[in-house]
């Protein structure tokens, strides 16, 4: 599924005393995700993004951004496999990862939440729980966010599919890809598929 893809998906965690009260509320932090997602624009399939439609999305992107903990985003994935990693590999890993993320995640998942019929709920203190809906292909799905403090508010540190951690999936995906092909297989691998969705979508705005 597309969102998954995403999630796809996505800083520092120090809780700033001044955020503002939606910042701090799960709820109205997952709405403002939503709205932002379903802002992006994407052209239609097979043509380029106009230049206006990547200036429109420079700014979304951007205010993204902000929703995601980049720093465990980018290393919560290859943590069990550290190790192996020099720490000029991780910064390259976590460099090309955070660009997939983006590239993939943001798009896709607004055209899902744009046809989706949605129902959003608390799922404890720090995570929410989105319902949705694909009526036209008959498709249920369950998103779990994960939330936790950080500079300007709550941020993401994982999302659930359907019960399964999606920081989990990847360590699994990874740690399969290091064993097979090494860390620089991995990271080669990653390069490839960012440059083949630059190549299919655009560069990032």
């Amino acid at each position: 599924m597309k969102i998954r893809a995403a999630l796809s998906l996505l800083l520092s965690c120090l809780l700033l005393p001044a955020a503002h009260a939606a910042d701090a509320d799960p709820l109205a932090r997952t709405r403002a995700l939503i709205a932002l997602f379903e802002a992006v624009q994407a052209p239609a399939e097979g043509a380029a993004p106009t230049d206006a439609m990547r200036q429109a999305n420079a700014a979304t992107y951007a205010a993204l951004d902000g929703f995601f903990d980049r720093e465990a985003l980018t290393t919560t994935p290859i943590a069990p496999h550290r190790d192996a990693f020099s720490d000029a590999q991780a910064a390259r890993f976590a460099a090309v990862f955070w660009d997939l993320l983006r590239l993939v995640a943001y798009p896709d998942s607004g055209a899902f939440l744009r046809e989706a019929e949605t129902e959003l709920a608390q799922a404890g203190p720090d995570a929410t729980r989105l319902k949705a809906r694909l009526p036209k292909d008959d498709l249920e799905t369950e998103v779990v966010f994960h939330w936790k403090p950080g500079p300007g508010g709550l941020r993401v540190v994982d999302v659930d599919f359907d019960g399964a951690s999606l920081m989990k999936d990847y360590q699994n995906q990874f740690g399969r890809l290091i064993a097979k092909h090494g860390v620089d297989g991995l990271i080669a691998k990653l390069e490839a598929r960012r440059a083949d969705e630059v190549k299919k979508r655009g560069a990032l705005p």
